[in-house]
């Protein structure tokens, strides 16, 4: 499995892809068919972590990490949103996962300094 670490903070996620050297994203891409593992944690607040189409919901909390498992099997685009009230920008605390093929994958890794 990948392995992505993910940072909830006032009012926005982070995801750094840790097998690929040093990639982050304020978006979060993932290739088709590939089981990863999310780190989650927060730098301030609880958060909560969900991935809403993919029924993935884990609580973000500071100073701890929790895991969350998934394999992506349909290429699109999905929403990932705070479940937790976080503060007063909490409604927009939200953003996209990217499921994409795992040429696409690479290729986007590469284009930001990372190894495929």
């Amino acid at each position: 499995a990948m392995n992505v670490n993910v940072t909830g903070q006032q009012w926005a996620w982070n995801f750094d892809y840790i097998d690929n050297g040093t990639v982050r994203s304020p978006e979060l891409y993932l290739p088709v068919n590939k089981p990863v593992v999310f780190h989650v944690t927060s730098h301030d607040v609880i958060h909560g972590f969900w991935i809403v189409q993919m029924g993935i919901k884990v609580d973000a909390n500071p100073g701890y990490t929790t895991e969350a498992s998934a394999t992506p099997n349909k290429i699109g685009i999905y929403d990932l949103r705070c479940a937790e009230l976080c503060g007063l920008y909490h409604a927009f605390m939200q953003t996209k996962v990217h499921v994409v093929s795992q040429s696409d994958y690479d290729a986007w890794i590469k284009a930001r300094g990372g190894q495929a």
